[in-house]
């Protein structure tokens, strides 16, 4: 399945909702999180705890009928706050101390919180 990330093409059934896994810590769920880009409230959007507590597991992506991408959405808006308080949540040499301190944490993990927080 491709990602087309057009928000614009959302009918808002939920299904990204109900199959995400952190849904239950978000304050905006992934397809009311695209609603919200369609209707132009970037505020809402940007000062959501969603863009923090996302898991970037595309299962939202997986299970949208019209491949829209809620993920690809919501990992556009992280960056766009990144960009615009310019700061980084996690640099480089946080790395070191993750693995060890936690020698069970899997590489991935690792590489996806770079990406995620950078």
């Amino acid at each position: 399945m491709s990602i087309k990330t057009k928000p614009i093409q959302c009918m808002a059934c939920g299904r990204c909702s109900a199959s995400c896994p952190a849904r239950g810590i978000m304050d905006v769920p992934p397809h009311k999180f695209v609603k919200y880009t369609n209707e132009k409230r970037t505020e809402e959007c940007a000062s959501s705890n969603t863009i923090r507590n996302c898991l970037s597991c595309y299962t939202c992506a997986a299970r949208c009928p019209r491949g829209v991408g809620p993920v690809a959405v919501i990992n556009e808006a992280r960056l766009a706050v990144l960009r615009k308080i310019g700061g980084e949540i996690m640099s480089q040499d946080d790395v070191p101390n993750l693995i060890l301190n936690d020698e069970n944490i899997p590489q991935q993990l690792i590489v996806a919180a770079m990406r995620k927080y950078r």
